[in-house]
């Protein structure tokens, strides 16, 4: 059964291409690298929405605690913070690296 279903295939892909049926791109992107550029933006963009409320969120914990005297929660706060300035720094490094390979590539290629 299988290998019938897998000659079917290999009949109607092998037709659609000698008849020349013209399937037209669905996507608003030209190329792969503006689909995956796409994707990167999207990406850093959620990541920077992220560490903004992470921040915000620290802060808050921060300074409430200070005014209370709670260490523990004074001590969460400042982790916080620098845990999420810490992944938003990796987070622009790869972005870079990433940018940085492409630019390889397409020289190489070229």
């Amino acid at each position: 059964m299988i290998y019938l279903w897998n000659i079917f295939i290999i009949k109607v892909f092998a037709a659609g291409f000698t008849t020349g049926i013209h399937i037209d791109n669905p996507s608003k992107f030209g190329s792969l690298q503006e689909a995956l550029g796409a994707l990167i933006e999207f990406f850093l963009e959620g990541a920077a929405t992220w560490a903004f409320i992470g921040l915000v969120y620290a802060g808050i914990m921060y300074i409430t605690s200070s005014k209370v005297g709670d260490e523990k929660k004074l001590t969460t706060g400042k982790n916080m913070i620098i845990w999420v300035i810490t992944g938003m720094i990796i987070v622009l490094l790869s972005v870079a690296l990433v940018t940085w390979v492409v630019q390889i590539v397409n020289n190489n290629i070229k």
